[in-house]
C-alpha cells in the first residue's frame, strides 16, 4: 500500500527526486475508527486525538489513556449549550487548554481537558488588556499559539496578523497589503513552529510567507508550481502542503522537497504528529505509525 509513503515524507526519508523508490511500510500499529464527517485533526501533548466535524459543529476527543477506545464529545447541531456555531480551527499547545475558533461568532473559546468551556475572547467586542480596541475590526479566520503562549490571529478584514501577549494585549500587528516583501494578499491560515517562526499560508499564491516572533519578514516558501494544495501543517520542522490527493514536503532546516500522490480511492483529510507517533486521517479512521 504505497500511500503509506506519506509517512516517509514526514520523516524526511527518501532518495533524490530522479531516483525515488516505492517503499512499503509495515502495518500501522493502530487503526482508530472515528466518527463520520470529521475533517480536522490535532494531537495534544498527551497524544489524545482531537477531531472536528465543522459541518455539524461537533468536537471529539479520543483518549490515548484508554487506547483510543473512549471518546469525549461536545457540540452538534442539536446542542447549543457550548455556543458553537461554526468551529473552524483548534490548537492544543499545552496539556491544559484547548483553543477553539468559531469564525461566525468571531470568538476564540478555551476548553479544559474535559472539554468544559471556560474563558473566551470575543473579537466582536475586542478589549485587549481590558481596554477598547482602537484598530480595525477583527474577523479571525485562523490562529495559532506559540510555545511561549503568545497568540497569533489572522484578521480576514485587512490581511494582517495580530500578536497577542500573555496579558491579552496586542503587542504588534504585521502583514497586510503594504508590508513590503512580507505583504499578504490572500492569506488563509497562520501557523507557528517550535522555533517561534510564523508561517502565513496563501493558497491563491501557493506560498508560505515566513516571519519571526516579532513580525519581521524572513523569507518565502513555494512548493512546485504544478502542485495544487489547500492545507498546511508544520510537523518536525517540515511544512506539509497537502490536498485530498497529494502531499508536498518542504523542509524548513535543509534537505530537499518531496512530492507524493495519494492513490485513487483514498482521501487524505489531515495530518498530525506527537513525540512518538505519526497520525494520518484517511476517510473515517486515524492510522498511527511509530516514528
Amino acid at each position: 500500500m504505497n500511500h503509506w509513503l506519506l509517512v516517509w515524507l514526514l520523516l524526511g526519508v527518501g532518495l533524490p527526486a530522479r531516483a525515488q523508490r516505492v517503499d512499503t511500510l509495515p502495518a500501522p500499529s493502530r487503526v482508530v475508527p472515528v466518527a463520520a464527517g470529521v475533517d480536522r485533526m490535532i494531537v495534544d501533548g498527551e497524544s489524545n486525538i482531537l477531531l472536528l466535524d465543522q459541518e455539524n459543529s461537533r468536537l471529539y476527543k479520543y483518549l490515548a489513556s484508554t487506547g483510543y477506545d473512549s471518546v469525549l464529545t461536545i457540540g452538534g447541531k442539536a446542542n447549543r449549550i457550548e455556543g458553537f456555531l461554526h468551529p473552524v480551527e483548534m490548537v492544543a499547545r499545552n496539556r491544559q487548554t484547548l483553543f477553539l475558533l468559531d469564525d461566525i461568532q468571531r470568538r476564540l473559546f478555551m476548553l479544559n481537558p474535559n472539554l468544559r468551556v471556560g474563558e473566551s475572547v470575543d473579537f466582536a467586542d475586542f478589549r485587549p488588556g481590558g481596554r477598547p480596541w482602537t484598530g480595525e475590526e477583527v474577523y479571525p479566520v485562523s490562529f495559532d499559539v506559540a510555545p511561549g503562549g503568545e497568540m497569533f490571529v489572522l484578521n480576514q478584514l485587512n490581511n494582517r496578523v495580530l500578536k497577542i501577549n500573555l496579558f491579552g494585549e496586542v503587542e504588534t500587528t504585521f502583514g497586510g497589503l503594504d508590508y513590503g516583501e512580507g505583504a499578504l494578499y490572500d492569506p488563509v491560515a497562520v501557523l507557528v513552529d517550535d522555533r517561534n517562526y510564523v508561517y502565513v499560508v496563501d493558497t491563491l499564491a501557493q506560498q508560505l510567507t515566513v516571519f519571526d516572533l516579532f513580525g519581521v519578514y524572513r523569507y518565502t516558501l513555494r512548493p512546485e508550481a504544478a502542485f495544487s494544495w489547500s492545507r498546511v501543517r508544520i510537523v518536525d520542522r517540515q511544512a506539509l502542503c497537502f490536498s485530498a490527493e497529494a502531499i508536498h514536503r518542504l523542509p524548513l532546516a535543509g534537505g530537499k522537497a518531496r512530492q507524493w500522490v495519494v492513490p485513487a480511492g483514498h482521501q487524505l483529510r489531515d495530518l498530525a504528529a506527537s513525540r512518538d507517533f505519526l497520525f494520518l486521517l484517511l476517510e473515517n479512521a486515524v492510522h498511527l505509525y511509530p516514528k
